[in-house]
């Protein structure tokens, strides 16, 4: 459906070659192409050995969720190639834990897997 303009037509906004020759090229999925991505899902809870009860006590919760990102920054580390200090990942893991938003995933999270 073509809208018709009610002002002047300005040349630098017109794209001719869009109305008049389909442009053949399609999306190709970064997936498809890539033979050794690995899908990697998070730990079931007897890997971390999280409990109902753990997660019901406020200090468990918190040598939990401690655990877990030192976990995930350790991963990331391994991951990433980057090899930060050991003060540079104590704070690091202080950040992410009082950061309410990772703390909500996170707690959100090992209850899921809890269950």
């Amino acid at each position: 459906m073509e809208i018709n303009r009610t002002g002047p037509r300005n040349a630098q906004f017109d794209n001719t070659a869009h109305k008049t020759q389909p442009s053949g090229g399609r999306f190709i999925s970064s997936t498809s192409s890539s033979g050794s991505v690995q899908v990697t899902t998070g730990p079931d809870a007897g890997a971390l050995g999280v409990t109902r009860a753990d997660l019901a006590d406020p200090s468990k919760t918190e040598e939990t969720l401690r655990r877990c990102f030192s976990g995930l920054v350790d991963d990331s580390r391994r991951d990433l190639g980057v090899s930060p200090s050991n003060s540079q990942k104590s704070d690091l893991v202080a950040f992410l834990g009082n950061d309410p938003v990772m703390r909500g995933k996170l707690l959100n999270y090992l209850d899921q897997v809890v269950k």
